[in-house]
């Protein structure tokens, strides 16, 4: 039996799309974080499986929650802003029902922002998102992976496989998750890792950042949405570097 998980809050322009594409699914559970649109009642269309988690800075927080409440022994993490092809349904039914010894398996995504593919700038990358419910347990962590118990198999980087995560439409889109995600890196670098800030970083840090996806990954070839891509990746981790430094005003 496959589960389908898919996280929200706020997500009445997107939960459509993204619900539509998993009715294939044995079960769809939504778990909500108290959404202030029409999240809840654009997934009571799709499922009566809804739950409700208090609201945190990122969905990873709530993941191990939403797993306890799926009954699938295969679980699909979906966010809002992911369209996954029917090629890929068809493949992970399959898996399910194989004679695998495997309990995870990596899924290719392909970013879309501002309304284009970042074939250069954010190629595509794997992401541990079709699991065996039993071997996974995920961090409480922006941006990490889940923590499986057992072999990975990944996919080909096939069309029919390629999900499409369209990160932002717009530059409001993008700066608020940027506000939310640098919140938690830079408390996770502080409180985990003992990563304290400078001048010299503050410097040093974004602008590596623009050179890793402007020009080593050839974001230049992505046309304008690769430059602006490549600017706010550099703001991002200035925003990191910042927060790290008012953390240290904070406490000493």
């Amino acid at each position: 039996m496959i589960s389908v998980i898919v996280n929200t809050y706020n997500e009445e322009k997107y939960l459509d799309r993204c619900l539509t594409q998993l009715t294939w699914a044995d079960e769809i559970v939504v778990v909500d974080m108290y959404s202030s649109d029409r999240s809840v009642e654009i997934a009571r269309k799709y499922t009566d499986k809804i739950f409700y988690h208090e609201r945190t800075i990122s969905v990873l927080y709530a993941r191990n929650f939403s797993l306890s409440k799926a009954i699938g022994d295969w679980v699909l993490i979906v966010d809002p802003d992911e369209v996954m092809p029917q090629g890929l349904s068809d493949r992970l039914r399959e898996i399910s029902l194989s004679e695998q010894d495997f309990k995870a398996v990596a899924i290719p995504f392909q970013t879309i922002c501002f309304g284009r593919e970042l074939r250069h700038t954010y190629p595509l990358i794997w992401k541990l998102r079709f699991l065996k419910k039993d071997s996974v347990d995920f961090p409480k962590r922006v941006h990490s992976d889940p923590v499986i118990k057992g072999a990975t198999y990944h996919l080909p980087a096939e069309s029919r496989y390629i999900t499409k995560h369209y990160v932002a439409e717009d530059v409001y889109r993008f700066v608020e998750k940027m506000n939310r995600y640098t919140s938690d890196e830079a408390l996770h670098l502080y409180k985990d890792n003992g990563i304290r800030s400078s001048l010299i970083l503050m410097f040093r840090k974004p602008v590596a950042e623009f050179i890793n996806y402007y020009f080593k990954r050839k974001g230049y070839k992505d046309g304008i949405e690769g430059f602006i891509f490549s600017v706010l990746m550099a703001v991002y981790r200035f925003l990191i570097y910042i927060k790290l430094w008012e953390l240290d005003k904070v406490n000493y």
